[in-house]
């Protein structure tokens, strides 16, 4: 009597292996998508953080130019456009909208927006989810629309 496994075996067990293995990747992709939404999320909490540190002795929030050029902001930036699928470079996700951390500020600069598209509105090509931090203590996790923010009483706030 031969010991050993046929090849129908075999063949088999690679199938049921393979079955398994798609159906947990259908699980892990979601996820996937959650952590690097949660990733957004983080960054774009500890970049108000950055913001409100680099606050002048007056108050005044930095201008944009010299915001963006701060290291700190610019690594969480970097780290948003790679979670938004952006290796290269950090200028557009494919619907045209701004990738990375977008920081807008008035003209006196008092007050200032922050706000950066999530992974999974983007993996869905829609690129409408947002999350949005301003000056005025308002946090949006989950905004769903084309604008998070909006320019109301000469101040910048998120929607």
């Amino acid at each position: 009597m031969k010991k050993g496994f046929t090849l129908i075996e075999l063949l088999v067990v690679i199938a049921i292996i393979g079955i398994l293995a798609s159906i947990s990747m259908a699980f892990l992709s979601g996820s996937r998508t959650k952590a690097k939404d949660a990733r957004v999320i983080s960054n774009l909490k500890q970049a108000k953080t950055v913001v409100e540190l680099n606050r002048g002795a007056n108050g005044k929030t930095l201008e944009i130019n010299d915001m963006k050029m701060k290291p700190d902001f610019l690594k969480l930036s970097q780290d948003v456009c790679v979670q938004q699928g952006k290796t290269i470079s950090c200028l557009l996700i494919g619907t045209g909208k701004p990738s990375g951390i977008s920081y807008l500020t008035n003209s006196p600069f008092n007050d200032y927006c922050i706000f950066a598209w999530l992974p999974s509105g983007i993996s869905t090509n829609s690129a409408n989810k947002a999350v949005c931090m301003d000056s005025g203590g308002k946090v949006v996790l989950n905004y769903e629309g084309d604008q998070p923010w909006v320019y109301s009483g000469g101040a910048y706030r998120c929607n």
